[in-house]
């Protein structure tokens, strides 16, 4: 080869590149099969292990002269997008906004560590599945944010990204004595996300309102690239209509773009009332997120996004979820694809093809 002209070695390139091309379609057209298989038995979409053995097989089957740093990092793409196929398997019947009634589903899928190597696998894994993903830095030890969220934005897949330090009374965890030391602590990285450009940072409404004046002043500064969430959670029940009112009222007073408003089911009524703020909030033009936690609240996560939610949550996996009765992103979009219905005209014209199943994402979300 090295008596070829510049030309013929370009030459070559670009006939490389077409094999390559062909290879890559290929191996999609199998993933796709596969997903069709793990939709019929009902499995994750999400496999790490499968994922750490394709890695694996790279390091034994590589000749060189690439490095297999530089291969893993070209197959962690091929995997995403892979795995973005097979998730369209699962989304193609998904709601989209020209159904009456119906609105555009969108998914947050929270990133929790526990450590950066962890979370940037989290962020790969999920990248392709999700339209939001939160960084809760309250869990990810030692984890940098610039970092993540750079992490973030270099994926292929467009994901908005929200960040979060929760309190820890607020958490879902054990309750920490917040001092005014840990909470300038805590604000400091939701200043340093607005720094970054992210698309939302989320405080608390029971946070000092000294702090939240803050992070509201630095994101006027930046002429409102970044989104303020307020968010209020009661993990032991659901308060009355009056009082669930009374919180949005005051969220929207502290200047929330977006209001969240959680609660814990201890009956199925309960999640009626959380879920009454979502047409209530809307006809007022206020977005917000609302539903209920606990194993009576799972079917409010379902509910809220089709009644004009900002957005629902929804893990990654079991193990990575971040409240009770919170739903995997399989679960979420299985249950969704049902209620669509496989009758409708979504349905029909994404049939058979790749690229049907993704030009129809495109228009219904993920």
């Amino acid at each position: 080869m090295s008596g070829q002209s510049l030309e013929e070695l370009r030459e070559s390139i670009q006939n490389t590149d077409t094999r390559i091309v062909d290879l890559l379609n290929e191996r999609a057209a199998l993933a796709l099969e596969i997903g069709r298989k793990k939709a019929d038995l009902g499995m994750e979409i999400y496999d790490p292990v499968q994922e750490e053995q394709v890695y694996g097989r790279l390091a034994q089957f590589n000749n060189g002269p690439m490095p297999v740093s530089i291969l893993s990092a070209i197959f962690g793409q091929v995997v995403a997008a892979s795995r973005y196929l097979q998730n369209t398997l699962m989304t193609a019947l998904l709601p989209g906004q020209d159904w009456e009634g119906l609105g555009r589903v969108k998914v947050c899928i929270p990133v929790v560590g526990p450590g950066s190597d962890e979370a940037l696998k989290q962020i790969s894994a999920a990248s392709p599945l999700a339209d939001l993903l939160e960084l809760r830095m309250d869990l990810i030890s030692g984890g940098n944010l610039k970092d993540l969220v750079g992490e973030i934005r270099r994926n292929p897949f467009p994901v908005k990204i929200v960040v979060t330090h929760r309190k820890g009374e607020e958490s879902g965890l054990s309750p920490v004595a917040e001092n005014s030391e840990r909470e300038g602590e805590r604000i400091a990285v939701l200043q340093e996300a607005i720094l970054l450009g992210v698309d939302y940072v989320d405080i608390e409404l029971s946070s000092p309102v000294a702090l939240r004046e803050t992070l509201k002043s630095l994101i006027g500064e930046h002429l409102g690239r970044t989104q303020l969430i307020v968010s209020c959670h009661d993990f032991s029940s659901t308060p009355s209509d009056a009082a669930l009112e009374d919180l949005w009222r005051a969220c929207r007073e502290a200047g929330a773009r977006v209001i969240k408003i959680v609660t814990f089911a201890r009956t199925m009524a309960d999640n009626l009332r959380v879920l009454r703020l979502i047409p209530w909030s809307l006809g007022k033009g206020q977005e917000i997120v609302a539903f209920s936690m606990g194993e009576l609240g799972k079917i409010s996560r379902i509910l809220a996004p089709l009644l004009g939610a900002h957005f629902t949550f929804a893990s990654l996996e079991k193990e990575t979820a971040t409240a009770p009765g919170q739903l995997t992103a399989a679960e979420l979009f299985r249950i969704l694809e049902i209620l669509g219905g496989s009758g409708s005209e979504k349905g029909k014209k994404s049939e058979g093809s790749a690229e049907g199943l993704s030009a129809e994402r495109g228009k219904t979300g993920k």
